[in-house]
């Protein structure tokens, strides 16, 4: 089974609605994953890990709001 992954630097207030769109199309909460480091102040890190490329697809096609950065 293929793996996808979405990793970006986004700004904090953002966290939440990133998080709660993540996890209406089907991904789990622990393959959710928010960081601090590398960050400057009022930015997090996210990491999602997908099982489904549907899921994956879907979640890059919605606007996602706050991303700074993504790698």
């Amino acid at each position: 089974m293929d793996k996808f992954y979405f990793a970006a630097k986004i700004q904090q207030e953002h966290a939440n609605i990133i998080c709660e769109k993540a996890i209406s199309i089907g991904v789990p909460e622990e393959n959710i994953l928010l960081s601090r480091k590398a960050c400057n102040f009022l930015q997090i890190g996210i990491y999602i890990k997908f099982s489904n490329a549907d899921a994956y697809k879907e979640f890059n096609a919605w606007d996602i709001p706050g991303i700074i950065e993504k790698w």
